[in-house]
């Protein structure tokens, strides 16, 4: 009995020794972004010899889920059980991802998920890929998820994974800045979770009025006080930008003033999307979506055009002297991203 007591103490020893050493290695390596750090510039390889800003612009937003989570799969934090796809998969999702953007030809693109540097995605440099693709564009990247390594899930953990936003542009911005949001999971989760930003790209009007273009990816996995911080500092930045113009596309997680969410939507036992808090942003600017189709799917399931849950949580939000001349959501069916790609046309004359 003594013997096997001492077995068990050892084994007990030597799991705690390894757990402390790990906690201690990911505080070490844990990515802990500056308040405002300057975005990672990817140049065109052929840049425009014209770098004026039009009075028109067609832009898109676009979750690409990393080319990860097309029609086929789940998600396990969603309540699915898949961790990721093939490669063979995760590159034709790409493929297709860079197919609709080369159709839809916008002149500024805000990408969230793209992954650099994922285990998830088979260390698979996606800016660089779509540096190649399409040369005619400046693409500047922000991390929001930079970890040596995921411990979940326990049986096949996510492991290292770099993953951000993007801004592609024709045109070469002033400058690309990333803002790190003030909403933070407590620790040691937050060394391993999303640190969540806003990345914005400046360019100079005629005239030389500013227009600011950001790219939010807000927070998920919450009780929705995060992603209430993280829209007052968006209100809060953008207001002490007084004079500028601004347009702000992303993944919101969160539903739009004028939108319903049914009831799955509500209670959904994993994800549970918010109402976007407007009431101040609404004082500086105007929100612009498309209410004939949802924009992501729940991953719980494969997609089913009958039983998947759907929501609405991307949208563009703009300063009251910019016009929208359209928006609409590309119905593609999910079927190489778990989010739609919306698309609008604006007015940049005042």
């Amino acid at each position: 009995i003594k013997m096997i007591k001492k077995v068990i103490y050892i084994i007990a020893g030597t799991i705690i020794t390894l757990f402390a050493l790990f906690l201690g290695v990911s505080a070490i390596l844990e990515h802990k972004p500056a308040p405002q750090e300057e975005a990672i510039h990817y140049p065109a390889l052929k840049p425009l010899a014209e770098n004026n800003i039009p009075d028109s612009l067609k832009i898109m937003t676009w979750n690409i889920g990393y080319a990860g989570l097309g029609e086929n799969m789940t998600f396990f934090m969603d309540g699915g059980k898949d961790v990721r796809d093939s490669r063979e998969r995760t590159l034709e999702n790409l493929h297709h991802i860079i197919e609709t953007i080369r159709t839809e030809n916008p002149d500024i693109v805000l990408l969230q998920e793209v992954d650099i540097n994922s285990k998830r995605t088979y260390h698979i440099n996606q800016a660089q890929i779509l540096q190649q693709e399409f040369p005619h564009y400046h693409i500047y990247f922000a991390p929001n998820l930079k970890s040596w390594f995921i411990p979940t899930p326990i049986k096949e953990p996510i492991g290292e994974t770099h993953s951000g936003v993007a801004i592609m542009t024709r045109h070469k911005a002033d400058s690309a800045i990333r803002h790190q949001y003030p909403s933070k999971f407590p620790w040691p989760v937050s060394m391993f979770n999303l640190k969540r930003c806003l990345l914005t790209a400046h360019f100079t009007l005629p005239g030389g009025r500013e227009l600011l273009v950001g790219n939010t990816h807000c927070s998920a996995f919450d009780d929705g006080s995060m992603r209430k911080q993280e829209t007052e500092f968006l209100y809060t930045l953008l207001k002490s930008r007084n004079g500028s113009s601004f347009i702000i596309g992303g993944d919101w997680n969160q539903y739009p003033e004028g939108y319903t969410p049914s009831d799955k939507e509500l209670n959904d036992k994993n994800f549970v999307v918010q109402p976007l808090p407007s009431d101040s942003l609404k004082k500086i600017g105007r929100f612009i979506y498309d209410p004939s189709l949802h924009t992501a799917r729940y991953n719980d399931k494969p997609y089913h055009p009958e039983h998947s849950t759907r929501t609405l949580i991307d949208y563009f939000f703009h300063s009251d002297d910019i016009t929208a001349q359209e928006v609409r959501t590309l119905d593609l069916e999910f079927r190489h991203s778990d989010h739609h790609p919306v698309v609008t046309t604006v007015s940049l004359q005042k």
